[in-house]
């Protein structure tokens, strides 16, 4: 079997997903564009939904955070916006060695760290993950689909109150062969049977979900 023969093995998609973010990140810096995101606007409005998750906590909290696949770290100062809660801690992190540079480039502030890993290694009060599953690079769906999972309910250990993730959804206007699309059901069906609370979000932009998920 020659070289052009042999399976592509689940190591060879992930080192592919990483050159491609690598690549990303060192053309456009800090920028959306940097992370695979359109603009800023529906960065932002991404955002937006994750941080429903922290709803009804006390003005003010003091909460800390788990942010899995980072970037450049551009949910922090989002969060320092939002005056209903008070960031104490927070630890990005993400599996491309460029990405984490950047962000601790960016970002000096003695709250915020930046990890080199695919998963969460500190207890926080919530997690959060933008946009972290959305390249398929070429894998299967179906397999793409029960890892996400898996991921999800590791990082649910790390993460005290519930966590929050966004997908693409199956109705988004504009495919993208390198992407991945999916229906909130399986996720939500496999959460709720782990005894979680799991809400969907959609309608606040075409093509895309948010899930909430608590404990």
């Amino acid at each position: 079997m020659d070289q052009a023969d042999t399976p592509e093995t689940e190591e060879d998609r992930i080192a592919r997903i990483q050159w491609l973010y690598t690549l990303a990140v060192k053309r456009h810096g800090c920028a959306p564009k940097g992370v695979g995101w359109r603009d800023r606007a529906g960065q932002l409005l991404r955002f937006a939904q994750l941080v429903r998750l922290m709803e009804g906590e006390p003005h003010g909290a003091p909460v800390s955070v788990n942010d899995l696949g980072c970037g450049y770290g551009a949910l922090f100062p989002f969060l320092l916006t939002q005056k209903a809660v008070r960031v104490r801690g927070y630890v990005g992190y993400d599996m491309t060695r460029a990405m984490v540079a950047q962000a601790r480039s960016a970002i000096r502030d003695h709250r915020a760290r930046f990890l080199l890993s695919d998963r969460a290694t500190v207890t926080a009060d919530y997690g959060f993950a933008s946009g972290t599953f959305n390249v398929l690079a070429g894998g299967d769906e179906d397999f793409w689909r029960c890892e996400v999972i898996a991921q999800l309910k590791a990082f649910a250990a790390m993460n005290r109150k519930g966590f929050a993730f966004n997908m693409l959804g199956l109705d988004h206007p504009r495919r993208d062969q390198l992407m991945f699309y999916t229906a909130p059901d399986a996720f939500r069906d496999a959460f709720e049977a782990a005894g979680m609370e799991a809400t969907v979000l959609d309608g606040y932009m075409p093509g895309d979900w948010t899930m909430l998920v608590r404990y």
